[in-house]
């Protein structure tokens, strides 16, 4: 799981990244998993780093690079999507595709099926905003798109004064404005 916040400055929207802190943190258990599960106690900071920057008002993402046979059980990603709701049904989850290169070649690249299914899993949960990667945003009442993308490319943004233009359903975010 990677968690990535945003927060807004006088001079505007400001990005900052937990990554590089995360990769410091990844840890190897004893049956050699690369990523720490919902089952192992240390998570819990992380899971605690979470509540506290949505409770300063830090604006939360959380990123979940599914692997085959590590993290994509229907259980370990409902246990997910249910931490998020439990947070704050609003933050946006990102459930993205494992591909095999450098030194984990030992998995396979994760189905599309098995994104589809987590983000079935999230919405199901009552999560507003789940992704399969960085993909097309639409409206969690509408089902409208709102935001286009190719790739990590923008090509339209549809959101009015932070609403959706077709059912006004608010739409939650740091710079929602739209065009």
């Amino acid at each position: 799981m990677r968690v990535r916040y945003a927060t807004t400055t006088q001079a505007g929207s400001t990005r900052w990244s937990m990554t590089r802190w995360w990769r410091g943190k990844s840890t190897r258990s004893k049956r050699n998993r690369c990523f720490i599960s919902f089952r192992d106690p240390r998570l819990a900071p992380i899971l605690d780093a979470i509540r506290l920057y949505h409770e300063l008002g830090v604006w939360v993402e959380v990123t979940t690079l599914v692997i085959p046979g590590l993290n994509d059980s229907d259980d370990e990603l409902t246990q997910i999507a249910a931490f998020i709701h439990s947070v704050d049904p609003a933050i946006p989850w990102h459930v993205t595709q494992y591909y095999p290169t450098y030194r984990m070649l030992d998995r396979p690249p994760t189905p599309v099926a098995t994104v589809r299914r987590a983000r079935e899993i999230g919405k199901q949960i009552g999560l507003r905003y789940v992704y399969e990667g960085d993909v097309n945003t639409y409206c969690y009442q509408c089902q409208a798109l709102l935001i286009g993308r190719f790739g990590f490319y923008v090509g339209s943004n549809r959101i009015k004064d932070g609403c959706s233009p077709h059912c006004g359903a608010r739409i939650d975010g740091i710079g929602m404005s739209g065009a």
